[in-house]
């Protein structure tokens, strides 16, 4: 079970000119296009979730034949442009969540890049001037009516078997008495489906605002992350941005726990430990890339619109770095789209992992600076009250078994003794990279980077 929540508190800064809309470029997304021509799309079935729609409808009268013609081919055209600013989206949200991680070095790391852009568009829709400029050349220029379309097309993949599940919700926490601008939180409301309430930050009341925004996580996640924070905001925070996403999983094929055995994983410095090993013989998508000279692998959820993909450095003796540092949005693709089936011999660890992440240091890291400092431009949040970024806060979950990330009934494997046929094997039993990927759209909601495990 992955899941992931963000949380994003904004205090006291200055001003600047608002700058005009930004208009998104096209990039590379040709090898997701194509393997979704070469293969039947595996895709997400969601248990219930509602994401607000805005939809913009062009009406233009219709007197003749030729003009019935132009209106259909403007429609078309509309669906087309839509279609390549949506894959432009997905990039941008796949490159910032390949560079967090690039950044993060060898360590685990669980992030979801969703759930970060998310928070990020939430402020940049309050942003003016300098600030909006440099968040918008940092999440590469996009809309964020493409971040809410694209959130809804992973809310109506939702499936009635309910073998898979994806869930979102997002709120504002502000000062109770505080100014803020109502246009600001309705377009918030109608593009991600937040929710505002009022809350008092400062006169001791901190200890409240913890068990609110607790209370809050523990129900949106299902109850994956109890306690976000421990220990109350700044008495001078005004406003809370907060973010939770939930995904459950059942496997396709599913693990049988009687092949579940404690085997030996070698962590990224040497060390060894006895970690449960789930096996499994299934036929997978596979491929490998001689330019990383990595293996990966295709793990389909039940309902065949979500995956896991398995990244393995071929070498055993190579580490993760040299496969994560040359990875990006492009590369991934292409490695996706020259995956062909095989029977393979899996062998996967089943393990629970949880991560916070301070993300302020890491974004300053890679060129997003002016939101944090006191020349922050929020006069779209609020008009008679500066804001100044303070901290994003990134908390994620991760449970992988032999059911999936949840125990629920999937496909039985079909298992053949060893000494009959010979398979093609992926052994993570040392450092390894997993994301979870929303196949219609190739967007990528969860990373996990295992170096290490405990026993």
């Amino acid at each position: 079970m992955w899941i992931d929540y963000g949380v994003l508190a904004a205090c006291q800064g200055e001003n600047d000119e608002p700058p005009r809309t930004h208009q998104t470029q096209p990039s590379g997304s040709d090898a997701r296009k194509q393997h979704g021509r070469n293969r039947r799309r595996p895709g997400l079935r969601l248990a219930e979730m509602k994401l607000p729609c805005l939809v913009l409808c062009l009406m233009a009268p219709l007197g003749t034949h030729g003009g019935v013609l132009d209106a259909i081919r403007g429609r078309k055209e509309q669906r087309r442009l839509q279609e390549q600013s949506l894959d432009d989206a997905v990039d941008d949200n796949n490159k910032l969540g390949l560079r967090i991680l690039q950044s993060l070095g060898d360590q685990n790391v669980l992030l979801s890049p969703i759930s970060l852009n998310l928070v990020l568009h939430m402020v940049l829709m309050g942003a003016r001037g300098r600030t909006a400029y440099q968040m918008s050349a940092q999440l590469g220029n996009p809309s964020s009516d493409l971040m809410g379309e694209l959130l809804r097309r992973m809310s109506s993949s939702a499936g009635a078997n309910r073998a898979t599940a994806f869930d979102h919700a997002s709120a504002v926490l502000i000062q109770e008495g505080a100014p803020f601008n109502q246009s600001y939180y309705r377009a918030i409301n109608q593009l991600f489906g937040a929710n505002l309430a009022t809350v008092q930050f400062g006169e001791g009341r901190g200890a409240d605002v913890v068990k609110e925004v607790n209370e809050w996580a523990s129900r949106k996640t299902r109850g994956r992350i109890p306690q976000f924070l421990e220990q109350p905001p700044e008495e001078s925070t005004k406003m809370l941005i907060l973010s939770a996403m939930y995904f459950k999983g059942d496997w396709k094929t599913k693990f049988d726990p009687e092949f579940t055995d404690n085997r030996v994983f070698r962590n990224q410095d040497g060390t060894t430990v006895r970690v449960p090993l789930m096996f499994i013989i299934s036929t997978f998508n596979f491929s490998h890339d001689d330019d990383l000279d990595v293996d990966a692998l295709q793990v389909p959820y039940a309902d065949d619109q979500f995956s896991m993909i398995l990244m393995l450095p071929r070498n055993r003796q190579s580490p993760l770095s040299s496969v994560v540092q040359g990875l990006s949005a492009d590369k991934l693709e292409k490695i996706i789209a020259s995956m062909k089936p095989e029977e393979v011999e899996l062998t996967l660890p089943k393990m629970k992992a949880q991560e916070f992440l301070k993300m302020r240091g890491l974004l300053e890291k890679l060129g997003l600076r002016v939101p944090f400092t006191d020349s922050a431009d929020f006069k779209g949040i609020s008009q008679d009250q500066d804001l100044r970024l303070n901290e994003i806060l990134h908390k994620a979950a991760l449970d992988i078994d032999e059911d999936g990330t949840r125990a629920v009934a999937a496909t039985e494997a079909q298992f053949v003794s060893k000494s009959l046929v010979h398979f093609k094997q992926f052994i993570v039993d040392r450092p390894f990279l997993a994301l979870i990927r929303h196949e219609p759209t190739g967007a990528v909601l969860f990373i996990a980077q295992i170096v290490s495990m405990q026993a």
